[in-house]
């Protein structure tokens, strides 16, 4: 008797373990919220997007990084072939420079949201195409977008309603957000550092920054008219930034 009693406790034990396991894998399959619906698992509309814009953005500031944060400097000076951006600039001589860009992260979000905005309606246009592929519909409120720079990544953000219908579901989303890795923020505020300390000294000590910040490579280039080209390369990525400063310049033959 007490084997029977043990064994059919056993029995009750294993029975309500299965009926908790299909229960949880029973609201898996159904999932926690209304977007994540079956077609999902084939074709990832979200997926698909932050792949086209993460691709836009990248080509974006891997142009940025040696023009010294913009696409097509204003004011610049041409070094290794390309323009390179001043930030840091005086006319005359003797004189320390004054900073040019001293809201550099600002202004690189708009850069990035101006030259990437078209490519990036584009990727919803292509989403679209890719549901037709599928017969399926969408529909796409009017598009706007946020850039800000952050720690070691760029987060674009993505408003406009978006609801797409396929044979199995529908998902609709508000907003889209996508971050980009990217080390350009960290090498965008040495660049201010360099232009700070060479408005305020005439000189920047990039050896002595290295060996603070070691996760830098730091190449002082002089040219024509005491004009210094920075060229900044964060090692772990191998990006680089680069940006010309004319300050405290010395007349020739003097």
């Amino acid at each position: 008797m007490r084997f029977s009693r043990r064994g059919q406790a056993t029995i009750w034990v294993l029975v309500a373990l299965v009926i908790v396991v299909a229960l949880a894998v029973l609201f898996f399959l159904r999932g926690g919220e209304g977007p994540k619906v079956d077609f999902q698992q084939r074709f990832s509309p979200q997926g698909f997007l932050e792949r086209c814009v993460r691709e836009n953005v990248e080509d974006v500031i891997e142009v940025m990084g040696p023009r010294g944060g913009f696409v097509a400097p204003q004011h610049s000076q041409m070094f290794d072939g390309q323009e390179v951006t001043y930030h840091c600039y005086t006319r005359g001589n003797y004189l320390p420079c004054v900073q040019q860009h001293p809201m550099l992260l600002r202004e690189m979000a708009v850069e990035i949201k101006n030259e990437t905005f078209d490519e990036i309606q584009g990727c919803y246009g292509l989403l679209e195409q890719e549901v037709g592929k599928r017969q399926g519909s969408m529909e796409t409120d009017v598009l706007d977008m946020n850039v800000a720079l952050a720690r070691d990544r760029i987060i674009v953000e993505l408003l406009g309603r978006t609801t797409i219908s396929i044979e199995g579901g529908t998902v609709s989303f508000d907003s889209f957000e996508v971050e980009v890795m990217s080390p350009l923020t960290k090498l965008a505020n040495v660049a201010m550092e360099i232009a700070s300390q060479e408005a305020k000294y005439c000189y920047f000590s990039y050896d002595g920054y290295q060996l603070l910040y070691p996760r830098f490579d730091i190449r002082k280039t002089v040219m024509g008219d005491d004009v210094r080209v920075y060229t900044i390369e964060d090692k772990p990525s191998k990006q680089k930034f680069s940006l010309a400063i004319r300050s405290c310049a010395i007349p020739p033959g003097i």
